[in-house]
């Protein structure tokens, strides 16, 4: 019984330690990061998925601020 628990905490060992490392992949492919783990800067991907995220969002907020702005415009004047 023992030996089958050890199998199973030694699997899921395995998992959770094959997650780690591809996340800490991931953080190498959208920030430089240091020898001694301090993040220096953005790697090109990064910006281009800083600009994928922020130009859609910005748009968007910016189009809804401007309906609201000119909504409140017709409406206040009454």
């Amino acid at each position: 019984m023992a030996e089958f628990i050890k199998g199973i905490t030694d699997m899921l060992s395995g998992i959770f330690t094959a997650l780690i490392n591809a996340l800490a992949s991931t953080g190498n492919l959208i920030f430089n990061i240091g020898e001694n783990g301090t993040i220096s800067g953005v790697t090109g991907f990064g910006w281009l998925l800083i600009a994928g995220i922020s130009i859609p969002l910005a748009t968007w907020l910016f189009t809804k601020i401007f309906s609201w702005v000119k909504g409140f415009a017709r409406g206040g004047s009454r």
